[in-house]
């Protein structure tokens, strides 16, 4: 309430004194907090009051980074939630923008930007769709069948050439595939099946390009596809492709969806993959790395022999010395034969041990000559080069192009276009 003090000519002396009063007393001094002070205390109190709170709402501004950042809201407000990954993960439950969810955590502040919201540390949606459910229940009954054991999954060899694709040709995750073995090692052999990744009893076409791949006896099979909605990604979940995994004998790496994407493939599957690009960065060993190996093999070649050279000089004269100290005069040949038998014996299997050596480093060297591209010319293959002398490896290279080179063994060919 406001109020209003009236002064009159008759009470001013009054007025006086009773100001001068108020002057003498001390006033309280204020505190004067900085903001993460004042943030922190907030931060408490709201913890304290709402620890374990439960609020429900719909789903909206959902973003996935190494966590999961998205908004809570009804038809007059909404509040911001972090929910941390391995909460997510834990519950294995796809969340979308739009769905009823209900969650419990702490509310409080955000302190170095000062922002409200939930941390979430459980939750559950609204009406789980029968998609979800379904999946669910498919995920318990193999895991109790030994479809998931650690123990079964097959492991990769370490050199792997022979590679089997099951994936929409079409699509981006095959390029993104071919963008890794193009830049690792694009020397390996891949064999591709191109198949429906999606929609009505795609899951059949799946199944059956696995069993082709499996026949071939191939290193790895790889089977992806890029992210979608649980709908969008159902073939990956169906009975007949999880029984065909299975019974799989060719080690299989799903790479279907993205991080947060989960499949009954992937926990099916020997290894999973969190993107298509990871999927084919497992299976392949760089070029540059194969040729350091090479090369350290080769020096480790050259010091075994040093070693074997060396071995036998200090040997010989080990044998020359004691020889040195007997009497010459007694039973001289039969030391002669000895030592020449010896000598014989010991050049035999220097040589043999040489020879091997030699016929292992050509091995690598005819390996080397193998992945050397120029050498593809000599056995019959064209390069193909542009008027500025470009190699053309696409067609949209061709564009503008006056003319082209075709490079043989022998000499060059001007084709104008």
């Amino acid at each position: 309430m406001n109020k209003c003090l009236i002064i009159s000519d008759s009470d001013d002396e009054t007025l006086i004194k009773s100001n001068n009063k108020k002057k003498k007393k001390k006033k309280k001094k204020k505190k004067i907090y900085n903001v993460s002070e004042f943030n922190k205390i907030l931060d408490t109190l709201l913890k304290k009051k709402f620890n374990n709170i439960t609020i429900k709402g719909e789903v909206t501004n959902l973003n996935f980074r190494n966590h999961l950042y998205f908004s809570i809201k009804d038809e007059n407000s909404k509040i911001d939630c972090i929910m941390w990954k391995s909460i997510y993960d834990f519950n294995n439950i796809q969340i979308k923008n739009g769905d009823k969810i209900i969650c419990t955590g702490n509310y409080g502040i955000y302190q170095r930007v000062g922002k409200n919201q939930l941390t979430i540390r459980d939750f559950k949606i609204e009406g789980l769709g029968k998609l979800q459910k379904k999946f669910l229940e498919y995920k318990e009954e193999y895991k109790l069948n030994g479809y998931f054991d650690e123990n079964k999954k097959k492991k990769l060899i370490k050199e792997i050439e022979n590679i089997g694709i099951v994936t929409s040709i079409d699509s981006s995750a095959y390029q993104d595939i071919l963008s890794v073995f193009t830049r690792k090692n694009p020397y390996i052999n891949l064999f591709v099946c191109d198949s429906r990744v999606q929609g009505i009893n795609c899951q059949i076409g799946l199944s059956e390009s696995i069993k082709l791949l499996d026949e071939k006896n191939l290193d790895v099979i790889l089977i992806s596809r890029g992210g979608g909605s649980l709908e969008d990604l159902w073939g990956f979940n169906e009975p007949n492709l999880i029984e065909t995994i299975y019974h799989c004998k060719t080690p299989i790496i799903s790479a279907v969806g993205h991080e947060t994407d989960y499949t009954l493939c992937d926990y099916v599957s020997d290894i999973r993959a969190i993107t298509p690009s990871i999927g084919a960065d497992i299976i392949v060993l760089d070029i540059n790395t194969i040729i350091h190996q090479i090369k350290d093999t080769y020096f480790l070649i050259e010091q075994l022999i040093d070693n074997v050279y060396n071995n036998f000089y200090s040997d010989m004269e080990t044998k020359i010395n004691k020889l040195k100290e007997l009497d010459p005069i007694k039973d001289i040949s039969k030391i002669q034969q000895k030592i020449s038998n010896l000598f014989d014996k010991i050049t035999l299997e220097t040589e043999h041990k040489i020879y091997n050596i030699e016929s292992n480093i050509n091995d690598k060297k005819e390996k080397i000559e193998m992945i050397n591209p120029n050498n593809l010319i000599k056995n019959g293959y064209i390069m193909v080069k542009d008027h500025n002398d470009n190699i053309v490896s696409k067609k949209i290279h061709l564009k503008d192009c006056e003319f082209i080179k075709l490079v043989f063994m022998d000499g060059e060919k001007i084709i104008y276009i």
